[in-house]
């Protein structure tokens, strides 16, 4: 996992185990992996959501942001802001919290362990294409389990690369599209029927992929307001700051 933030022991034997137990804890760091999409209503730009992943070892942690506005003459007629903060255990989602305000209706979710529902519970990772192979899957925004059921599509082209297309069906719910590259399963693409419109999440440039080593921090988003709310460390048990770009 990630360096913890301890006291100066008093030995020199101590402090050796320290710096052993960090750089441990740094080689576990797989690798991060960011997804930037805009946000389209039929043909009109509406906002974006970014996906943050780290993958440390067994363990991921998800951070994902999301604003809608859609405006006809300048007057807005929707709004949406979502921030969701999601741990992971060898494939198993252990920790939930989020902040949601659908047009001006709010929802605050914070689950843990046996709260999620299910032994090894998940949510709706489109990140990682094999988390959605569940008949059950954890909505983020209202922490409701919902009954799903995903097949494939076929094959397909986005944006001129090969690509395999997915149905993520659930019931009482429109049918999701979704797209991934052919070549190395990475996320590409989703689409869904909303109030008589397509709702599309383009990327905005390829995901972009740090090793263990790091990436240029100006390639990521500033941090979002929810994972530095003073309570979520701490709901999640952890004691050191979260990894990834300042």
């Amino acid at each position: 996992m990630r360096p913890e933030l301890l006291r100066a022991p008093g030995s020199v034997a101590a402090v050796a185990l320290l710096l052993i137990a960090c750089a441990g804890a740094a080689q576990a760091l797989t690798f991060k992996m960011l997804y930037q999409f805009e946000v389209y209503y039929d043909d009109r730009r509406i906002g974006e959501h970014v996906f943050e992943v780290q993958r440390h070892g067994d363990e991921t942690l998800v951070r994902s942001n999301a604003e809608f506005e859609y405006r006809i003459l300048r007057i807005p007629l929707y709004r949406y802001r979502h921030e969701a903060l999601e741990r992971w255990q060898q494939g198993c989602l252990t920790g939930l919290q989020s902040s949601t305000n659908d047009n001006g209706r709010s929802y605050e979710v914070q689950l843990n362990g046996p709260d999620l529902g299910a032994d090894c519970a998940a949510s709706y990772a489109y990140w990682d294409l094999t988390l959605l192979q569940r008949d059950v899957l954890v909505n983020a925004q209202t922490g409701a389990t919902v009954q799903v059921r995903l097949s494939f599509a076929g094959e397909d082209r986005v944006r001129g690369q090969p690509a395999l297309r997915y149905r993520l069906e659930s019931a009482g719910g429109s049918p999701i599209q979704l797209w991934y590259d052919a070549n190395d399963g990475h996320w590409l693409q989703l689409e869904v029927q909303r109030d008589g419109g397509t709702l599309r999440y383009r990327l905005s440039q390829p995901p972009v992929t740090a090793p263990s080593g790091g990436t240029d921090a100006a390639a990521w988003p500033a941090r979002s307001g929810l994972e530095q709310h003073a309570g979520i460390q701490d709901a999640f048990g952890i004691e050191g700051p979260l990894d990834g770009p300042q």
